[in-house]
């Protein structure tokens, strides 16, 4: 497992970020909701879900009641850097 300094995670992180990460930080959203809560397109909603969740900071499963589409949330990891930035 690779370890970055969470300093360096932060930097990394838009604005958007932080708004996705907020928004997962109490309940795990489907792409939709995340969408419209967040009034963003449909590729910059798509690239930013794959790159927070390509950097461990949130994790997809499939939607139980419709296969279509996957639930996101913070993953540990995910949260331990939203309350780091948040001291």
């Amino acid at each position: 497992m690779i370890h970055i300094p969470l300093e360096e995670i932060l930097k990394n992180l838009n604005e958007i970020s932080w708004d996705i990460l907020d928004i997962l930080k109490d309940q795990s959203l489907n792409f939709v909701d995340i969408r419209s809560r967040l009034s963003l397109s449909q590729e910059k909603a798509y690239k930013e879900l794959a790159r927070l969740e390509g950097a461990c900071l949130i994790q997809s499963k499939q939607n139980t009641k419709d296969q279509r589409s996957k639930i996101y949330s913070l993953t540990p990891y995910g949260e331990s850097v939203f309350e780091f930035k948040n001291k």
